[in-house]
């Protein structure tokens, strides 16, 4: 139970998504301030910036990233374990009925996980 005083806190993984998302904004825009003080301008400034921006974060936010997969990954396996249970509900509740004869299958809700 949370209180009522508190605000709720987050789910972690949406704060390391949001860690890594800022992250690679930050680099972004410092590569293009850094190259249209050097006199890049237009849109060739922005593919340039898209391009280096995109090559330092993939060598300076690794860990970062590691982390947001692995989040990413807990939360979409969560999210199959909870299908499954819900479906295996749904069997459950037809087969009954198949073997009790009635013929008419009404839906339940799953269980809470």
């Amino acid at each position: 139970m949370t209180d009522p005083g508190r605000p709720a806190r987050r789910p972690w993984y949406r704060s390391v998504v949001l860690a890594y998302s800022l992250a690679r904004l930050v680099i972004f825009f410092a590569v293009t301030g850094v190259l249209y003080l050097v006199g890049m301008r237009g849109i060739l400034l922005l593919m340039v910036a898209v391009v280096v921006s995109g090559l330092l974060a993939y060598v300076l936010l690794n860990r970062q990233r590691d982390q947001v997969a692995q989040s990413l990954s807990h939360r979409v396996a969560g999210a199959g374990a909870r299908i499954s249970s819900r479906i295996e509900a749904a069997n459950r509740v037809e087969d009954e009925a198949l073997d009790a004869g009635t013929g008419s299958v009404t839906p339940v809700s799953p269980p809470e996980t």
